[in-house]
């Protein structure tokens, strides 16, 4: 029993690392693409088909970190359409 444990703990553990790193890459991607739009924004259609084919990752994955960045005091803001870098 220990030794599952130990392997569900372990498991659980990569797993919630590789969602950090995920979140990370995200954020430096988005970043980096809001920098090189004009007026620091993009349209959120065109933002997660960039996303999927620079980094991989499924549109639910793409909309999951959008809301999650784009809450109050997070890095970015969006009102439904656009995404921008916040500025405040």
């Amino acid at each position: 029993m220990r030794t599952f444990l130990s392997s569900l703990w372990l498991n659980n553990s990569v797993v919630v690392g590789f969602k950090v790193v995920i979140e990370s890459i995200f954020v430096t991607w988005l970043t980096n693409v809001l920098l090189d739009e004009n007026f620091n924004a993009v349209r959120i259609d065109s933002m997660i088909s960039m996303a999927e084919h620079d980094l991989g990752l499924n549109v639910e994955t793409i909309k999951r970190l959008l809301v999650r960045h784009t809450s109050s005091r997070a890095e970015f803001r969006s009102d439904g359409e656009l995404v921008t870098l916040r500025d405040d």
